[in-house]
């Protein structure tokens, strides 16, 4: 699923706001039109949460989402959303979110084909940029002191009800962190 920023600029860039999934099928044809590519409405319905499952995304349809906003590739749209240019990403087995620099891109998965990315805002908060993790939609912040390579991902989300979210219980697939353009 798409983050509320992804989705938010999509209806941008396509003059309406998809509320139905009638209009996941207008904004598919748009970017037909627009990219000289086909994308189904089924899938736009899949990442606007109007169906669930189908896991993660493929590279080609975040691609595709990413020209349609005029950006060349997925990582090119997302370095858009935070003012950074990454240009590759080393893998972690642990990171102190206190310690990490503020602006910093974290990429997180866990099973089941779930990714998390996240910007450090301040010591301990961060900012969601993309998720495909259902719990996370209409998420904003969440705070988090630290993320460990195959232990469960805690994020605290304020506001909440549930405060406290254990990710999945065999843990982080993978942490990555962007590396930056200099």
């Amino acid at each position: 699923m798409l983050s509320k920023v992804i989705k938010e600029r999509l209806e941008q860039k396509l003059g309406h706001t998809v509320r139905y999934p009638k209009d996941c099928d207008m904004l598919a044809a748009d970017i037909a039109k627009v990219c000289k590519c086909q994308l189904s409405g089924s899938t736009m319905k899949r990442l606007f949460g109007f169906v669930k499952g189908g896991g993660q995304p493929r590279l080609y349809t975040l691609d595709l989402l990413s020209n349609y906003l005029g950006h060349g590739k997925w990582e090119d749209l997302l370095a858009s959303l935070t003012g950074q240019r990454p240009i590759q990403s080393s893998e972690i087995e642990h990171l102190d979110i206190n310690k990490a620099k503020t602006g910093s891109t974290i990429i997180i998965t866990y099973a089941p084909a779930r990714e998390v990315t996240l910007e450090v805002v301040e010591k301990g908060r961060l900012r969601l940029i993309e998720s495909n993790e259902p719990l996370l939609e209409g998420v904003e912040t969440v705070k988090c002191t630290e993320v460990k390579l195959h232990y469960p991902l805690y994020l605290e989300i304020p506001g909440k009800a549930f405060g406290v979210w254990l990710a999945q219980i065999s843990g982080v697939t993978s942490i990555k962190t962007a590396k930056l353009d200099t």
